[in-house]
Formats: structure tokens, C-alpha cells, sequence
């Protein structure tokens, strides 16, 4: 494991070499080593502050970023099935998850609608959706921005995914108001890229699972691919109705300015 964890580390000083900002020359590959080094356990504080920090240099070379959204949605409730595809324009800022979403197509049931109609289906989508999980399913959510105020908990543990060996690195939030009470990442060990991510929300009613596959593009952690599994309970004159959804999110044309 300790072979591993410096493989890591030092795929990591490279690319810091690479575009070494003020900020990323303050770290030392042997000093890291060390922190993360004890006997019998792998520091996840300097991992994942170690795939922050490189996130973070690299987004600095960034302004706005655009790319193509579709959101394959399927919701099963007391009125029924129903499943839609909705595609979107996304653009938004590196340094922040607050992206403008322009509508170019949409889909219910396999059929395309007129654009007069998008405006009324997707006040309905977002609707079942619920507030509480609209803007999660809908906005892209770069890793650095949603998981900043979040904070790595217990040890790191090796785990294999697609052949390749990863640091499983579990979070819990460093504050309060952050969207998701527990997160799992997954780190490449060799590479240093984030791979994967598993976040969950839930509250008496309510819930949601996020996974997500990233690649990396121009230095940063992107979304490629993202599965949203919810249910949202109401209530209406005395009596409980459960609606589940599932979406399936695919993330691609990304372009960088």
C-alpha cells in the first residue's frame, strides 16, 4: 500500500512541475509522504487535499466553461410512468457551480415536443423532480466546487475499479448547508485522477444517490456520466404517496475559455 501511496504522490509532484503555481511549490513531496505515512493506516486528509490543491491550480488557468447536457429521466408514482430526455446548453464559471442552462430539445415518452411546449415540461420535470433535488439533477456540479465543504473522514482504503487500483476516500460535511451528508471518492492511484464519486442526501421523506464517472480535461475533473436514484414522498389529505425517478446524465463537448 505505502508503494502505491508514493506512486501517487509523485505522479502528482510531476504535474505540479508541469505549472507549478506559488501555491503548489509550497508542497513537498517528501512532506506529504510523511504525513500520510503512519503504521498501520493512509492519511485521506493529504490525499484528497493533495487532488484539491492540483484541481485548484489548474482551474486557475480557466474562465468559462461550456458543454452538452442530456438528462434521461424516467418517474414512477401514484399517477403513473412517465420518462422524458431533455438536452442542454450548460455554461458556467470554473471558480463557480452557478451555471446558466438553455434548453434545445425535449422528449416525453419518445416523442419529440414543439419548443412552445419545453417551458411547460420542464416546469413539470423539474416539478416531480421536487426543489430539494431540481438543481442537483440539473446543474453539472464540478467536483471541486460541491465537494469543497466537505472534509475526508477515517483512513483511505485501496479498492479496485475497471482493473485499476484507487484510493476510496469517504467525506462528511466540513460545514452545514452542503448538499449531501456523506460522499465517497474514488482517486486513481497511479494518475491521481478522481474516478468516481457516490454521494447521498436523505431525510424522513426524502432521498437521493448520485454516482458519477469523471475523465479529465484540460487539468480538471469533469462529469462524464451521472446516475441520480430518488424518491420523494408528500403528503396530501392524510395519506403518504411515494414517487421514484431515476436520471441518467451524460456530459460531453466541453469547451474551455
Amino acid at each position: 500500500m505505502m508503494i502505491r501511496l508514493s506512486i501517487f504522490l509523485i505522479c502528482l509532484s510531476v504535474l505540479w512541475c508541469i505549472s507549478p503555481p506559488a501555491q503548489a511549490q509550497q508542497f513537498s513531496q517528501g512532506q506529504m509522504i510523511s504525513e500520510a505515512r503512519s503504521k498501520n493506516r493512509t492519511d485521506a486528509r493529504v490525499l484528497f487535499q493533495a487532488w484539491r490543491s492540483l484541481q485548484r491550480q489548474n482551474s486557475q488557468r480557466i474562465q468559462r466553461i461550456s458543454l452538452r447536457n442530456r438528462l434521461d429521466s424516467r418517474f414512477d408514482g401514484p399517477g403513473g410512468t412517465w420518462s422524458s430526455t431533455v438536452d442542454m446548453n450548460v455554461s458556467g464559471y470554473a471558480s463557480s457551480n452557478s451555471w446558466q442552462n438553455d434548453v434545445t430539445g425535449f422528449r416525453s415518452d419518445g416523442e419529440s415536443l414543439p419548443k412552445s411546449n419545453w417551458n411547460t415540461m420542464i416546469d413539470q420535470w423539474r416539478s416531480l423532480l421536487s426543489e430539494q433535488f431540481a438543481s442537483i439533477v440539473e446543474d453539472p456540479a464540478l467536483p471541486l466546487q460541491l465537494f469543497d465543504q466537505m472534509r475526508p473522514s477515517g483512513n483511505a482504503k485501496e479498492e479496485r475499479i475497471n482493473g485499476a487500483m484507487h484510493w476510496r476516500i469517504e467525506m462528511v460535511p466540513n460545514r452545514g448547508n452542503v448538499p449531501y451528508q456523506r460522499v465517497t471518492l474514488w482517486v486513481h492511484q497511479e494518475v491521481g485522477y478522481l474516478t468516481r464519486s457516490r454521494a447521498v442526501m436523505a431525510d424522513r421523506r426524502s432521498s437521493i444517490e448520485v454516482v458519477t464517472d469523471y475523465k479529465r480535461v484540460r487539468g480538471i475533473d469533469v462529469p462524464v456520466k451521472r446516475r441520480f436514484d430518488g424518491k420523494v414522498q408528500s403528503r396530501r389529505r392524510n395519506r403518504i404517496s411515494t414517487r421514484f425517478f431515476d436520471v441518467r446524465g451524460e456530459y460531453t463537448n466541453y469547451s474551455f475559455r
